[in-house]
């Protein structure tokens, strides 16, 4: 079926409840819905509705209740009229039809066929008490299995303690994004006691930029929230029987108080509505329990409503207005908002930019920032705390969630779990300090020396521990320098044919491990562990077919502090290392890499450009070395050389790979050998500069140690899927890299 498009969109979202009826009586339903509820749209009115919209320049069709499942037949035939339509299509439910997986999967896979581009599932303590979280789980494993996006929304009060519980279920699987909003005193939840709630005031409101047609037909300005306001407020924009739903949504985009709100929030209205003649003496409440509760006090005053949008039609506010939006399309243009901006780059920035300076994180241009970051409902602070950890940065991150901003914004799991990882390094740190000493003593009984690699490198050079001495954080502070990042495992360089040796010795003197264990990497013995640390024994400081000028990097190491045997490579073999062993992790954990070169060049402020770009040239994949350095001097000023990158390659491919790696940077956190192999080496391909090149790197694949550490290495993860399977997994992956690099 083909319609007719406007030639703009009057908006790009419209949500449908196609019912108010649900099998659950939840207490924060903002619409009060429940198994009471009996009328309900007809299927012509709703498929009217549905190609209406397409015919308005729609680009999606957001189907709510209400419980829309409970038609599901009916919403299976409204999703396929849709998808003639041209319409994308999404679903909000609270997951009753996700009993048994068999269930769960029948239903997905018949949602899928008709086009579904987006799942939410609601699932939070007022859900919890009708429904526990197997039906969750088992549709978020069949969204996986069929690639059907997924979100997990939780609603929260004031210091709820139970959202670390009640997202343990969906912790397995890091694949639906988890989504934070605060209870609204709406609906069932109007009664809510006041200091229950978050009262979160500021902000623009994103949730009016989707009109919502309601089940008994009218247009309302926002899905939930407004479903009771008069007719005379003006978040209900007037009945579709007697307005078309093209001049309701034209009104919808144009009203100037609608327009406010989407810009800067209700609590411009408030101002506005203050400085306005006859208002000085408006029955303010003393306190507001939210930002809903702002609006809908306000909007549901008649004669505030007409005073605002006499002022608010205002040039000079109406311009201010389109000068706001003109800024946001910028941002999105530039990719500088949405959630993974928010998660990603923007968290980035704010936790280096709060860890250098108290000063700084304790700013008004900080704690602006941060809001605008980590105010967002879809905040994956789940993803964000696992992030931090597995950057080694919970311990410079812990003072930071006293702030204003982060205290306001997470929920109580975020500084939970940062917490008891900051602990964990701190005694991890212990260990490690021992561990390196008595390496340095076996070293010495072997007559051999060794070359500390990684994070393991960064705590020979640095005095204070990452967790310790308050003096070491003044002087950071002062200096405006990184302090040191927390650490992991320990990596060290054997050469000379010791390090076989080395590792029988350890073995044979209380380490555990693997006798006769496997290579976990074509460039490192399997592990062994001193109290629960492992440490890998390096035979090459990289896989072969990387190709570093190892033995250059070598001849520069010098002698690590307080030790005899053991040295480090200097500045520029630590950041060359440190950017590519980024690009063989295929990119992930990027702010640990961002971390410890602005960390070394900070402290090696004379950098030798010439040496470390000759070395990056001499590598099979320069373009693991520049792209990544590139993105991080970019995104987060980290003080690299401008000279460094005159070199960098410029091919027009390039460019893509640039979208694909900034996109995982600074969210992903799995390495190459957690990721499909052939998704793995497929963007290693990418790297090199010649058929030359890719065929040696082909070729390397087939070597005894990458294969027996490629085995390993699946075992470990849990990878060892069939062939046909890692080939189609493999598929999705490069769809979804096509789609970020087509952008």
């Amino acid at each position: 079926m083909k319609t007719g498009k406007a030639e703009e969109p009057i908006a790009r979202t419209v949500a449908v409840m196609v019912t108010r009826r649900c099998n659950m009586t939840c207490a924060h339903c903002s619409v009060e819905s429940g198994p009471g509820v009996r009328s309900q749209p007809t299927e012509e009115d709703l498929e009217a509705l549905i190609t209406e919209a397409a015919d308005a320049g729609a680009c999606a069709i957001s189907f709510t209740g209400g419980e829309p499942m409970l038609r599901e037949e009916l919403v299976l035939r409204l999703m396929s009229l849709a998808k003639k339509c041209g319409l994308q299509t999404t679903i909000t439910t609270n997951g009753f039809w996700g009993q048994t997986f068999a269930g769960a999967k029948r239903t997905m896979s018949a949602l899928r066929a008709e086009g579904l581009g987006l799942l939410t599932l609601s699932y939070d303590r007022y859900h919890a008490k009708f429904q526990g979280a197997e039906p969750g789980r088992n549709i978020l494993r069949a969204a996986e299995e069929l690639g059907v996006p997924m979100n997990v929304n939780f609603t929260r009060v004031t210091d709820d303690t139970e959202i670390a519980e009640l997202i343990k279920p969906f912790e397995e699987s890091h694949y639906a994004r988890l989504r934070f909003y605060d209870v609204q005193p709406v609906g069932r939840a109007r009664d809510f006691p006041s200091d229950s709630l978050r009262a979160e005031m500021e902000g623009s409101c994103s949730a009016v930029c989707t009109p919502a047609v309601t089940d008994d037909g009218r247009l309302t300005a926002c899905n939930g929230p407004s479903y009771f306001q008069p007719p005379e407020s003006a978040l209900n924009l007037g009945y579709i029987r007697d307005s078309s739903l093209t001049t309701l949504l034209r009104k919808h985009r144009d009203d100037p108080i609608l327009q406010t709100v989407r810009a800067f929030g209700p609590s411009r209205l408030r101002s506005e509505l203050s400085l306005i003649p006859g208002f000085e003496d408006f029955s303010w409440k003393p306190s507001y329990s939210g930002i809903c509760d702002l609006c809908l006090h306000i909007n549901s005053d008649a004669r505030a409503v007409a005073a605002l949008r006499e002022r608010l039609s205002r040039p000079d506010l109406a311009a201010e207005r389109t000068a706001r939006e003109l800024v946001v399309q910028g941002v999105r243009c530039r990719k500088e908002s949405g959630r993974e901006h928010s998660i990603g780059v923007a968290a980035a920035r704010l936790w280096m930019s709060g860890a250098r300076s108290v000063e700084v994180a304790q700013s008004e241009a900080w704690s602006a920032r941060a809001a605008q970051a980590f105010g967002r409902a879809d905040c994956d602070w789940r993803h964000m705390a696992e992030y931090v950890a597995a950057c080694g940065l919970s311990t410079v991150v812990l003072p930071l969630i006293a702030h204003r901003p982060i205290a306001r914004w997470a929920p109580a799991l975020f500084a939970e779990r940062i917490r008891a990882d900051a602990l964990k390094q701190g005694r991890r740190e212990l260990v490690q300090r021992a561990a390196l000493a008595v390496l340095d003593k076996e070293l010495a009984g072997l007559g051999a020396s060794a070359v500390l690699l990684k994070g393991a490198a960064l705590m020979a050079l640095d005095r204070w521990p990452s967790w310790g001495a308050d003096s070491r954080g003044d002087q950071d502070s002062r200096t405006g320098r990184l302090p040191r990042r927390g650490l992991g495992d320990i990596d060290i360089l054997v050469a000379d044919g010791a390090a076989e040796e080395l590792r029988k010795r350890l073995l044979a003197n209380g380490w555990t491990g693997a006798v006769n264990g496997r290579r976990t990497g074509p460039h490192h013995l399997a592990p062994v562990f001193f109290s629960g640390l492992a440490v890998e024994i390096h035979t090459r400081i990289m896989p072969a077919f990387w190709r570093l000028p190892e033995g250059d990097m070598l001849h520069h190491a010098a002698p690590a502090p307080g030790f005899r045997n053991i040295s480090t490579l200097d500045t520029e073999g630590m950041v060359l290392h440190t950017l590519m062993h980024c690009a063989a992790h295929l990119f992930g954990t990027g702010l640990k890499a961002a971390w410890d070169v602005a960390w070394l060049v900070e402290r090696s402020p004379d950098l030798d450009v010439d040496r470390l770009r000759s070395w990056a040239d001499k590598c099979a994949m320069p373009a693991g070395f520049y792209i990544p350095a590139k993105a991080l001097r970019t995104a987060l000023d980290v003080p690299l050389p401008s000279t460094l990158l005159t070199g960098a390659p410029d091919a027009r491919r390039y460019a893509a790979l640039e979208r694909v790696i900034g996109r995982r940077l600074f969210i992903a956190m799995e390495g190459a050998y957690e990721l499909n192999p052939f998704t793995t080496h497929g963007m290693f391909l990418m790297l090199h500069n010649s058929w030359r090149g890719r065929a040696l790197h082909v070729a390397s694949l087939f070597g005894r140690d990458e294969r027996e550490s490629r085995e390993a290495s699946a075992r470990h993860h849990g990878r060892a899927q069939p062939l046909t399977a890692q080939i189609r997994e493999s598929r999705e992956h490069w769809r979804s890299y096509r789609k970020v690099a087509s952008m």
